[in-house]
């Protein structure tokens, strides 16, 4: 019994000592909080987390971006157009020369440069989007994809260099 007792007390003095290193032993007590759930504050959380997982990103990481440059090309593209098409019906009644005298102007030349390139931005958005929607082959879609780009560029830069052969000549030879 007195070896019981010798047994004891040292199992009691190496738990005191593990509690103020604090260790316990290995046997960790959780202690939880009861609350009362609410419903709606539970939607509200669901939905925050939603909001954060879809914050601005479609399938491919930037929907958002491509959505709002879509936008901004076509409100940009709306004063540009009706320029255009008033330039066209004023400026345009006249023989070969006038037209290229009109567009040999810089600011005209600008103008159009602009029309040119915000346009074709506008059109590979809006194509991009219909070749993902619709084509679901991965390296028909890359290939369709890399070919308007490519289409884009050599129309834009074709556009550009007439514009600016045409802007030269005029000034060369004015």
């Amino acid at each position: 019994m007195t070896e019981q007792k010798d047994t004891d007390s040292t199992d009691d003095a190496a738990d005191d000592q593990q509690k103020a290193d604090g260790d316990d032993g290995g046997h960790e007590e959780i202690k939880v909080a009861k609350t009362e759930t609410n419903a709606a504050l539970l939607t509200q959380l669901y939905q925050r987390e939603a909001y954060r997982k879809s914050k601005g990103y479609g399938a491919s990481g930037t929907g958002s971006r491509t959505w709002r440059m879509q936008r901004l090309t076509a409100l940009a593209l709306i004063p540009l157009a009706v320029w255009f098409v008033v330039s066209l019906l004023v400026h345009m009644t006249g023989a070969g020369a006038a037209p290229a005298a009109w567009l040999g102007s810089p600011i005209n030349a600008v103008l159009i440069a602009a029309l040119l390139l915000i346009a074709l931005r506008h059109a590979t958005i809006g194509l991009r989007v219909v070749l993902e929607d619709y084509v679901h082959t991965r390296f028909l879609l890359t290939t369709s994809i890399l070919a308007l780009y490519a289409a884009a560029w050599a129309t834009g830069l074709a556009a550009i260099g007439g514009l600016l052969v045409l802007l030269f000549k005029h000034i060369g030879g004015a």
